[in-house]
């Protein structure tokens, strides 16, 4: 008597496998997609931390006027794929030559899609509370991010507490 697989042991396991990864496989790359949204929106949530803390501890910034009250800023427009952290050398609450300190890029594929107020988005932190400011009168910015059909939004309001959505 001979061991081993026949012909038709073979091709059925060979069905089963197939079948399978047909169905697996599609589910995968909306997985991966769905995983770079939700990195991305934690990145970004990160960063406002970020530059809130630094606004808090008066962080220095190399090469400030004196009049630099530690101010620092993240200002956000559509259609892009990053977004800028900055320090407000001039403590206008604007994103000015010189200030910007990096330019975060999001995920492959994940876009600024809308932002609440219009675009560009700027929001401030000023010492010593921080004291949040949202292009300067608002009290709430929606950012949103999207990865295809798949949207994630950010909300900060005006005492600087971060929420996704």
């Amino acid at each position: 008597m001979r061991s081993g697989f026949t012909l038709v042991e073979l091709i059925v396991v060979t069905g089963i496998i197939l079948l399978f990864s047909a169905l697996v496989f599609p589910n995968f790359r909306q997985g991966e997609k769905n995983l770079a949204l939700e990195r991305s929106a934690t990145k970004l949530v990160q960063d406002l931390s970020r530059i809130r803390e630094m606004a808090m501890s008066a962080k220095e910034f190399t090469g400030a006027p004196a009049t630099f009250k530690g101010s620092y800023g993240i200002k956000f427009e559509t259609n892009s794929s990053n977004y800028i952290l900055f320090a407000d050398l001039d403590n206008d609450q604007i994103l000015d030559s010189g200030e910007a300190i990096e330019s975060p890029a999001l995920e492959k594929k994940v876009k600024i899609s809308v932002l609440s107020p219009a675009s560009p988005l700027i929001i401030t932190f000023t010492p010593p509370d921080p004291t949040t400011n949202i292009n300067v009168v608002a009290s709430l910015a929606t950012i949103t991010l999207t990865n295809d059909s798949r949207s994630k939004n950010i909300k900060v309001n005006k005492s600087g507490l971060v929420n996704i959505e």
